[in-house]
């Protein structure tokens, strides 16, 4: 008689184990489907399914981006505006026989490139000033939101760690799309490397206005003016001057490998 009524609260027990083991498998089946949810991106164009970045990866992927798309913002308008700049990049293109350079070649050593280094410097470290100081200046380019080098993330806060970040914790380089052709106007594109397979990005077109009257003795005004737009293989192929900032993969630098983008070959975008 004992051992009958303990049948009862041993098979209520066993019935409570077995629910639990089924709902806790139950939340990790749901947990995992969202999981590939998350992780999968199909394509509208091709219909093809493809792996996303993870969110914690979209976070670094964005601020990657973002100080991408200013460092060729700067390069553009320091080309832009200044002739010995513009000279200094061209010959060592020349002398590489390549498209691209490594901003560590035009921001660390700099022996080539002593105007642009300077320029450049000297106009990120405006931006930064202005951004993080007491002013709270925000200048562009913005892409629906603003995009100062730092990002505000990071603590990035001073020339050096923004050069640090281009060319020692990513070795980024600046390609050069018809950057030099002659028969074109002389307005300028900057964009990033969308870190997709995608060929196209945001970016933005570097031109002058004049005002006033040019007569000899009078001023001219001319003004920088910055709008954004898509840079993409037609804005390429018809011959309009671009300089891409993009990650060049060093296998052997853990810091350039580059593996969690590995099925991205950086060197496509814009240059097919």
């Amino acid at each position: 008689m004992p051992h009958q009524l303990n049948v009862f609260p041993r098979f209520f027990i066993y019935t409570l184990f077995l629910v639990g083991l089924l709902s806790q498998y139950g939340c990790q089946e749901e947990a995992l489907v969202e999981e590939l949810q998350i992780a999968t991106h199909t394509d509208n164009d091709s219909g093809k399914t493809t792996l996303s970045k993870r969110s914690s990866q979209l976070d670094n992927h964005d601020i990657l981006e973002r100080r991408m798309q200013w460092a060729s913002y700067i390069a553009a308008r320091v080309i832009y505006m200044d002739e010995d700049a513009r000279l200094e990049v061209m010959e060592l293109l020349s002398l590489q026989s390549t498209p691209a350079i490594g901003l560590d070649q035009l921001l660390i050593d700099g022996a080539y490139t002593p105007r642009f280094r300077e320029l450049f410097l000297q106009y990120a470290t405006y931006q930064l000033s202005n951004i993080d100081g007491d002013e709270q200046f925000f200048p562009e380019p913005s892409h629906n939101q603003v995009i100062p080098p730092t990002s505000r993330q990071n603590n990035l806060t001073s020339i050096r760690a923004f050069l640090d970040f281009l060319t020692v914790d990513n070795c980024l380089e600046l390609f050069f799309v018809n950057a030099f052709v002659e028969g074109r106007n002389n307005d300028y594109y900057s964009t990033a490397h969308p870190l997709t397979i995608g060929n196209d990005n945001y970016g933005y077109k570097i031109s002058y206005t004049i005002s006033g009257l040019i007569f000899p003795g009078q001023d001219v005004n001319v003004d920088i003016d910055t709008q954004e737009a898509v840079a993409n293989p037609n804005l390429a192929n018809s011959r309009n001057k671009i300089i891409v900032c993009r990650p060049h993969r060093i296998v052997e630098n853990p810091s350039c490998g580059y593996a969690e983008l590995e099925r991205i070959d950086f060197r496509l975008f814009l240059n097919e």
